[in-house]
């Protein structure tokens, strides 16, 4: 220990000298050592010194001693403060973490759910759009369907106060040998506005009163074959874009109608197959 180091020297240093003025010197290089090792704040003790300095020596010592102790007691509290300080913020950060944590975790099942609920609306809304697109088929087939005993008559010239019934009978008796008077027709006329400003005229739609009648003039349709004239099913606009959709595909001689339904070939030797039912 450094004060024990310090009395083994002042004891050795009386032993040597009785020489008062040696004492005086010594004790002048007693006082300026003590200054030096406490002015530098080291706990090292000169040696030289004898008894008559210890007092001053330990006073001064003690006295550093304190001062030390009371700085590490407050780095030490103000390390505790720190700490605390620290700690309550670590603490309401984690506080806050598990916050966020738990609003996320909610917000996440809620999006589950609303994603669950969307599929299933989207499911309906797809079953919706199904049976829809399957009403919509059957109502465009009922619409085809009161079509069934009429015909269209293309290429026939149009005149001034003509008898379209006349007409439709004229052609059944002289162009396809079928024997029918205007008992047979329910009613004809000519299709749209006349534009005078085309030299192509309207189609005549004709309604027969029997569907027997109907067909057997559309089965003898082509003994017109190189005329002017031509005669045609009834069909519908969805069922007309169908015809011309399959005709563009498959050629304009291997597409045809019967009772509304499109039929094509792809080729001279295959089967006729349906396009549109």
């Amino acid at each position: 220990m450094e004060i024990a180091k310090y009395f083994q020297s002042s004891s050795k240093k009386r032993d040597l000298s009785n020489n008062s003025e040696e004492g005086d010197n010594k004790k002048t290089k007693q006082d300026a050592a003590v200054d030096d090792v406490f002015k530098d704040e080291d706990d090292t003790l000169l040696e030289g010194l004898d008894s008559v300095a210890c007092k001053d020596v330990l006073f001064k010592f003690l006295k550093s001693l304190e001062k030390r102790i009371i700085d590490i007691y407050d780095v030490t509290s103000l390390n505790k403060e720190m700490h605390g300080k620290n700690e309550k913020q670590l603490n309401d950060l984690t506080s806050s973490v598990q916050f966020i944590s738990e609003k996320f975790d909610l917000y996440e099942k809620e999006l589950q759910e609303k994603d669950k609920k969307i599929k299933e609306l989207k499911d309906d809304v797809g079953l919706l759009q199904t049976e829809i697109g399957e009403m919509k088929h059957e109502m465009e087939r009922q619409c085809q369907y009161t079509r069934r005993n009429c015909l269209l008559i293309h290429g026939v010239k149009e005149e001034e106060k003509e008898d379209t019934d006349k007409i439709v009978v004229d052609i059944a008796n002289k162009e396809l040998n079928i024997t029918i008077n205007k008992g047979h027709l329910d009613r004809s006329h000519r299709l749209g506005k006349r534009n005078n400003n085309t030299s192509k005229p309207r189609p005549i739609i004709v309604k027969f009163v029997r569907y027997n009648d109907r067909q057997n003039i559309f089965s003898n349709k082509k003994k017109l074959k190189g005329k002017e004239i031509a005669i045609t099913e009834s069909l519908t606009a969805t069922r007309m874009k169908k015809l011309n959709d399959a005709r563009n595909e498959h050629g304009f001689q291997n597409v045809w109608s019967i009772d509304g339904k499109i039929f094509f070939k792809s080729n001279k030797e295959s089967r006729p197959k349906i396009y549109y039912d």
